[in-house]
């Protein structure tokens, strides 16, 4: 739909209905199509995605993450993603199968593994690399931030449900990015 309301230059509608794929499934290439809409209707913007340094953290395993990258975070520039992994010890008896959150309000308010992963990284490492996502949780959208544009399919089960009840503050995110690529 988002195809067919862009190669006729509705690009509202292009937006839109590009924007209503993501929330069901946050795909670079859905992304790529909101992109494109919001360019040419004169609103670009970017995701500002932070490459990952490990893979995500999974509530129920720990033998997901590959010895090669254990190697990789005992490099300077690595480091950050140490904590990053370090937040699962915190939080695990927490957690569900699917890295959802509960009774855990003496550590978190957070309801998603993936998300306390990040604001604990944020708390314990100073790295610039992080400094966007520290921009997002200073504005309130860290949540956003680290389910939507740094997606990642092993934390699929945590943004469904993230989705589920912030589709309105989803699309919020996407007017916060393209404020953020205009000051640029």
């Amino acid at each position: 739909l988002s195809d067919a309301y862009f190669n006729a230059g509705i690009y509202d509608k292009a937006y839109a209905s590009a924007l209503d794929a993501v929330i069901l499934y946050p795909d670079l290439s859905m992304i790529y199509k909101l992109i494109d809409a919001a360019s040419a209707n004169k609103q670009p913007f970017a995701l500002f995605r932070i490459p990952r340094g490990v893979l995500p953290n999974h509530a129920s395993n720990d033998s997901l993450v590959p010895k090669e990258e254990l190697k990789y975070h005992k490099t300077k520039s690595g480091r950050c993603w140490q904590y990053y992994m370090e937040a699962k010890k915190n939080i695990a008896s927490n957690c569900d199968a699917k890295g959802n959150i509960s009774g855990a309000g003496d550590i978190t308010k957070q309801h998603y593994l993936e998300v306390y992963s990040w604001e604990y990284m944020l708390s314990k490492s100073k790295d610039k690399e992080l400094d966007f996502a520290r921009k997002m949780q200073s504005k309130g959208y860290l949540d956003c931030y680290v389910m939507v544009s740094c997606f990642h399919q092993d934390f699929y089960d945590q943004y469904k449900n993230f989705a589920d009840l912030n589709k309105q503050r989803i699309k919020d995110y996407f007017a916060v990015l393209m404020k953020e690529y205009e000051e640029r």
